[in-house]
């Protein structure tokens, strides 16, 4: 008995110093401390990782915009269409204004086409919705002049404000698409 604990003893003897031999040479460094060369290698992997969720989410955000784009454009077709029939109504419509509203409905259904052209390009799965409801109808087909003005005047204040939307952002899309963002607004 004496002899099997004097051979497991001296063999964890042996153990031990060997391994202390083997740490001989190394550099003494307290634990949980990582090298310089370890960390970089570790937040540069990390970074990457990040980059490429972001990427992701990127990807997910410019279809969601061109779809956005699309349902703005779609929920103009209706209110673009009591407004060129509200314009004789006005006091003293002008020839212009009828011109430029026709050349916006007509642009608007082009410009309807061609963003529903790049979504089938894209792939991208799109179902039309219902265009949200407008209120200012009966304030634009009113017999108060004053009524049926100021809904004319906050019609063509949202008219503007929405193409503007949609032409900064188309251009932002193309700016990605088509530059792969390289581009100087």
């Amino acid at each position: 008995h004496l002899i099997v604990v004097f051979l497991t003893g001296g063999m964890c003897l042996l153990l031990l110093v060997s391994s202390l031999l083997l740490w001989e040479h190394a550099v003494s460094k307290p634990t949980g401390i990582v090298s310089t060369k370890d960390l970089y290698d570790r937040v540069v992997e990390q970074s990457h990782t990040t980059y490429v969720l972001a990427a992701d989410i990127y990807h997910e955000f410019t279809e969601d915009l061109l779809k956005a784009i699309v349902n703005i454009t779609n929920a103009w077709e209706e209110p673009l269409k009591h407004l060129v029939s509200a314009i004789p109504s006005l006091t003293k419509p002008s020839d212009d204004i009828l011109k430029t509203t026709n050349a916006v409905k007509a642009k608007n259904l082009v410009l309807l086409e061609g963003l529903k052209t790049i979504l089938n390009r894209t792939q991208t799965v799109y179902e039309e919705t219902d265009s949200p409801v407008w209120s200012g109808l009966s304030d634009l087909k009113s017999a108060d002049e004053d009524t049926q003005f100021f809904a004319f005047y906050s019609l063509a204040r949202c008219l503007k404000r929405d193409t503007h939307k949609i032409d900064t952002f188309l251009k932002v899309l193309r700016c990605r698409v088509v530059f792969n963002s390289e581009c100087l607004f």
